[in-house]
């Protein structure tokens, strides 16, 4: 008997057939308002409940390694909709297993899976071109309305949200966070943001509010940690002519000063000791008029400095390891320069690295510069560079999400975005315990995403209703020669009519399920399409009352994620497993499910297999 690796087409078809179907139909408990939560325990915590899709796909586990690839090439398609429009992960899940099901029977009945994917990536480029053409405008309304539909009907939260799209304008930016108490909080931060504050005590000047407050400061901006006697002179250069001077000579000016640094070296201890010292000798009250200084440290990311300097018009001050470079540098104006003069005299440049803004407020945790010196011009109009740059950072963001980054790194640079655009708001989801926290923190991460998404893209009806719409309008069109440019291009469209009958098909099966139990959901599949209606029901109010809202691209990323995936899984004809197998996998791994656990078994090559009699035995 030959032993191999290899799963061929047959076996591995049965395999992806089954697991779709066991992974959708877990999800299909959630689905819907009325779906219910899932319990899962990780790494044996306490147990946490859940209704999204994400989270619950990323708690199945399977033994078999052709089913946990399938289960991360779908975590793959909820990964690219939760960083984008948030809502919609179950649906995805579920229509991949209906489309792939359509699929399967249509080359069963002899089309080549070539043309298949083919004309399933023609017909959802349309579908989405015909759902981009619905959108409209965001109103304040419209974000409650999306809010309510994502949060599971919580009018509290989705009021929260509205208010703070009311109070900080339809570009805000909201971060969830965890409450550390029953409260809901929010927290406005209205200028350049750096997620750490002041680096002690000591540089409170408003007691009470216990912030930073320094109004018109020069900033200066140091790229690496001051740990070496060069950076460490320049931060007692900076301190003593814009602080110190000014306490042994009055008519030397005072001037507003914050240093931003990724971190301050054990050897630099003695200038902030001093600093810190000169500050204390007196009240809170008066460090503001005697000394409006602060010391920003543990900054991780690298890039908020770049994008602080840029917008500030600060040059970062540098930490050097070539000398010529660096003396090339400093006669260029590129790098910072204290030296004495031919009288003896102390020259440098570092002032010229110092950039201005508004005013900067910080406290414990975070930092604030508000109205950087080359965000705004005269007007308050955002000036080209600063609109260049911005372009720029999401041009980077559509990379990620195009090469399917990880979640944590698009949410750094979605972050880092709205910081630079300088208008974010922290929602910290309040609850009576870290269950009850979590289980609403991941709505309102819907909620929030899907929100942003219509703010910036538009917004449209929700319950895969847009989708459904307009494969049916498409569908209409195979009876309107007169709508094509050319018979040629009619004649193609009625020979990929097919491919919109499987999308549709799809959508009416996931619409099934949505309205189970509620009732005959044939009547909203009809009703859908009805001219008079054209809009989905709300299951809440028993109503067709137009309140059922998303982001207009929740659709169309929801199907383009799937195109990829799905026509990816559907296409693979064989397998290579990690261990030998025979071309009986799926029998194989039955009886290894059935009976060898108990036994230690858990390897395939454990197993005996009858080839003629497609059974399998331990040995």
């Amino acid at each position: 008997m030959i032993y191999s690796n290899i799963i061929v087409k047959e076996d591995l078809r049965e395999v992806q057939m089954k697991t779709l179907k066991v992974i959708s139909d877990a999800l299909a408990n959630s689905f819907g308002p009325y779906g219910s939560t899932t319990c899962y325990r990780q790494n044996k915590n306490i147990p946490k409940y859940t209704k999204d899709g994400h989270t619950i796909l990323r708690n199945i586990n399977f033994s078999g390694c052709i089913e946990s690839s399938i289960r991360d090439d779908l975590e793959a398609i909820t990964r690219r909709i939760i960083t984008t429009v948030g809502d919609g992960t179950t649906s995805a899940i579920l229509l991949s297993h209906y489309i792939f099901d359509g699929l399967c029977k249509e080359a069963a009945n002899g089309k080549s899976e070539h043309r298949l994917i083919e004309d399933l990536k023609y017909c959802v480029d349309a579908v989405i071109k015909c759902v981009m053409k619905q959108k409209k405008d965001c109103t304040l309304d419209d974000i409650y309305n999306i809010a309510l539909i994502a949060t599971n009907n919580n009018e509290d939260m989705a009021q929260i949200i509205r208010n703070i799209y009311e109070k900080n304008g339809m570009d805000v930016y909201i971060d969830v966070g965890i409450s550390n108490s029953t409260d809901t909080v929010t927290r406005s931060y209205d200028g350049f943001t750096i997620n750490s504050g002041y680096g002690d005590v000591s540089f409170v000047n408003n007691s009470e509010k216990h912030i930073c407050e320094i109004p018109s400061p020069k900033l200066y901006i140091f790229e690496d940690p001051i740990d070496t006697p060069e950076m460490t002179t320049y931060m007692q250069k900076i301190l003593y002519d814009n602080i110190f001077l000014h306490s042994k000579n009055p008519e030397a000016p005072l001037v507003p000063t914050v240093i931003f640094t990724p971190r301050i070296g054990a050897d630099v201890n003695a200038s902030m000791d001093a600093l810190v010292k000169y500050l204390m000798q007196m009240p809170a009250e008066n460090r503001l008029d005697y000394a409006p200084v602060c010391v920003v440290t543990n900054i991780n990311d690298s890039n908020y400095l770049a994008d602080l300097a840029f917008i500030s018009g600060a040059k970062l001050i540098s930490k050097y390891i070539n000398p010529k470079q660096q003396e090339e540098d400093q006669k260029e104006g590129k790098a910072v320069y204290i030296r004495k003069n031919d009288n003896g005299e102390i020259e440098t440049n570092i002032h010229e690295f110092a950039g201005s803004a508004d005013n900067f407020i910080a406290d414990s945790m975070k930092s604030k510069v508000i109205n950087p010196a080359l965000m705004y011009d005269e007007n308050h109009q955002p000036t080209e560079v600063y609109k260049n740059r911005l372009e720029d950072m999401e041009s980077q963001l559509e990379g990620l999400l195009e090469a399917r980054e990880s979640d944590s790194a698009v949410n750094v640079m979605r972050r880092r975005i709205y910081s630079f655009k300088a208008n974010l708001v922290e929602l910290l989801v309040g609850g009576i315990s870290d269950t009850d926290r979590d289980n609403l923190k991941d709505a309102v991460d819907d909620a929030v995403l899907n929100c942003r998404s219509a703010a910036v893209d538009g917004f449209g009806y929700g319950a895969n209703f847009e989708a459904f719409r307009a494969i049916n309008a498409l569908i209409s069109l195979a009876d309107r020669k007169d709508a094509f440019p050319s018979e040629e291009e009619y004649e193609d469209f009625l020979d990929k009519k097919y491919m919109f009958t499987v999308l549709g098909a799809a959508y009416i099966a996931l619409l099934q399920n949505l309205y189970r139990d509620e009732y005959d959901p044939e009547k909203i599949i009809t009703d859908s399409v009805n001219p008079e209606i054209n809009k989905p029901f709300n299951i809440r109010t028993k109503e067709y009352d137009g309140k059922v809202l998303t982001s207009i691209k929740t659709d169309p990323i929801i199907l383009d994620a799937i195109v990829k995936i799905v026509g990816l899984i559907f296409t693979t004809n064989q397998f290579l497993t990690p261990t030998f197998a025979s071309n009986h996998y799926t029998a194989v791994k039955e009886a290894m499910n059935d009976s060898t656990v108990q036994q230690g078994v858990n390897d395939i090559s454990q197993v005996d297999i009858d080839t003629t009699n497609n059974t399998a035995t331990i040995k």
